[in-house]
C-alpha cells in the first residue's frame, strides 16, 4: 500500500502553534503558518463509537464498534483581539486506520461472549451535511459508490466490505493507512457518518442490522 503525504502550504512567516483551546480528544501535529489575518495548523482527533442490537432470530446481541483517527488542516481567520471576527475552516480531511469490529454477546450490555458461523460487515463513510465529496486513494481496497443515506438520500460514500466464514466471538476489519479523504471545506466544524451494516449467520439463519446515530463532529 502506498502512503500518501500532503504538505501544508502557507504564505508568510512560520509562527507558533495556535493558542486556541483544544478538546481533550484532539491531538496537535505540525507547525502553524500565517498569511495576513489567517493561520493554518494541522489537527487530528481520535474517534471511537459503538452500538448494540438484540437479534431475536439469532438470539444474540450484535455489537458494532468503529475507531480510528481523523486529521484536517484548520485555517483560522480574523483578528486575535476580537473573537466575534474569528472563524475556522476545515480542509484536507483524511481518515487514518478506520477500523470496524463486530462482537457477538449473549445479551446486550453484558460481557459474556457468544459466537456466529459467519459475519459480513461494511463501512460507508460520507459527509453528514452532504457537502464534502468523499474519495479513496489508490492502492487501498476501498471503493466509492452511490448509497442511500438518511441525511443526503442518494449520495457518494467510501465503502469497505469484508466477510468472515469461520466461527468466532468477534471479527475485526483493519484498514491500515489513510484510505479516505474528503474534498472541499467546512466552516467551524465538520460531521462525518460511517453508516455501517452488519450481517451475521447462526446455522441456517441470518439477520442484518444497520446501526444508526453514529455521526461524529470534529472541531477545535
Amino acid at each position: 500500500m502506498r502512503t500518501v503525504a500532503r504538505r501544508i502550504i502557507g504564505i508568510g512567516a512560520v509562527t507558533a502553534a495556535m493558542t486556541a483551546a483544544i478538546p481533550v480528544s484532539a491531538v496537535t501535529a505540525g507547525a502553524s503558518t500565517t498569511a495576513g489575518a489567517s493561520t493554518t495548523v494541522k489537527r487530528s482527533w481520535p474517534y471511537e463509537m459503538a452500538r448494540e442490537f438484540r437479534s431475536k432470530p439469532l438470539k444474540r446481541c450484535l455489537k458494532a464498534t468503529l475507531w480510528g483517527t481523523v486529521s484536517a488542516d484548520v485555517v483560522k481567520y480574523g483578528e486575535y483581539g476580537d473573537p466575534h471576527l474569528v472563524y475556522y475552516r476545515y480542509k484536507n480531511i483524511k481518515f487514518h486506520n478506520p477500523t470496524m469490529r463486530v462482537s457477538l454477546l449473549t445479551k446486550c450490555g453484558g460481557s459474556k461472549a457468544s459466537s456466529a458461523a459467519k459475519v459480513s460487515m461494511t463501512q460507508r463513510w460520507y459527509d453528514h451535511k452532504c457537502k464534502l465529496s468523499v474519495g479513496v486513494y489508490g492502492g487501498f481496497p476501498w471503493s466509492v459508490g452511490v448509497s442511500v443515506t438518511p441525511e443526503c438520500g442518494k449520495h457518494k460514500t467510501a465503502n469497505r466490505q469484508t466477510s468472515y466464514s469461520s466461527r468466532h466471538s468477534y471479527y475485526t476489519q483493519n484498514n491500515s493507512g489513510a484510505p479516505i479523504y474528503f474534498s472541499g471545506s467546512s466552516v467551524n466544524q465538520f460531521c462525518i457518518s460511517p453508516e455501517p451494516t452488519v450481517t451475521a449467520w447462526v446455522g441456517a439463519t441470518s439477520d442484518t442490522w444497520s446501526p444508526s446515530g453514529m455521526t461524529r463532529c470534529f472541531r477545535i
